[in-house]
């Protein structure tokens, strides 16, 4: 008889702590880096090469994971595809939060460079499901470089990145937006599509947060690809505007992956998405 007591007193106890636990979004992301940090191995083999192929591989199967999460709604909301480049920087977790305040997501084309002092900032850009993508090892202009250079570039973000959150998403950004028949083809090798831009607010030239708000906010249609700088206090700031206002005006905030697979369905590697120029 206490056999058959105990059992169905287990489900309701399974029962209770699961709507408890339901009801917890996001604990603070100072946890999350800490049970995070523990599962990540600190030896410098992170960094050693991978076959392209095998990248490819990886890249596939993100790909496979980046549905658009408004895919099912009937009348989905327009999207609108926040992107900074540059960092991680002292501003980039504020910019996380607005995002994450306000129920959007963004994706950060990051420096390989800038990865490890900054490895607290990319797990929670990363944990609040803004996309982590490669923005080149050290800014420099791909267009003129060997296809050496172009590859070591490309491998030592995409190693930096995946040893802070066990991959890196699969899209790059060749600084300056500068590309050429090298750039592209390395960039197929490691089965990234190149990510430009539609909406360029200049925000490196005019630090002016009035202005960075007023060319996006006059701009802004669905489907845009914006470029942005998370190393300038200025455009954190312009943000604290521009964040509100398109989720009043009724769009989306979210990745280029979930922007790109909406609208094009497949995303193919060294294909160029947005403007930029490109080197013969």
């Amino acid at each position: 008889m206490t056999k058959l007591l105990i059992f169905p007193i287990f489900l309701i106890m399974i029962f209770i702590t699961g709507c408890a636990g339901g009801q917890v979004v996001h604990s603070a992301y100072q946890s999350v880096y800490q049970s995070v940090e523990e599962t990540i191995p600190q030896d410098e083999s992170l960094y050693e090469d991978t076959e392209p192929e095998a990248a490819f591989e990886i890249t596939l199967a993100i790909l496979d994971r980046s549905a658009p999460v408004h895919i099912e709604e009937a009348e989905p909301r327009p999207m609108i595809a926040l992107t900074f480049d540059d960092g991680p920087s002292v501003y980039t977790s504020r910019i996380v939060d607005l995002l994450y305040e306000h129920g959007g997501r963004a994706t950060f084309f990051v420096l390989g460079s800038r990865i490890d002092s900054r490895r607290d900032v990319i797990l929670h850009m990363h944990s609040l499901g803004n996309e982590v993508a490669n923005h080149s090892w050290s800014h420099r202009n791909l267009s003129r470089a060997s296809r050496d250079s172009i590859y070591q570039e490309l491998r030592g973000t995409r190693n930096a990145i995946s040893s802070v959150i066990g991959y890196s998403a699969p899209l790059f950004r060749p600084p300056y937006g500068a590309t050429s028949p090298l750039v592209r083809e390395v960039a197929a090798e490691f089965g990234y599509p190149i990510i430009n831009w539609h909406i360029d607010t200049l925000d490196w030239r005019y630090r002016d947060p009035q202005r960075i708000y007023d060319v996006i906010m006059s701009q802004a249609e669905p489907g845009a690809i914006i470029l942005l700088h998370d190393i300038h206090s200025t455009t954190a700031a312009a943000m604290e505007m521009v964040i509100p206002r398109l989720v009043e005006e009724g769009f989306d905030l979210v990745t280029v992956s979930e922007a790109l697979a909406y609208r094009y369905g497949e995303i193919v590697p060294g294909e160029i998405y947005g403007v930029g120029f490109e080197r013969n």
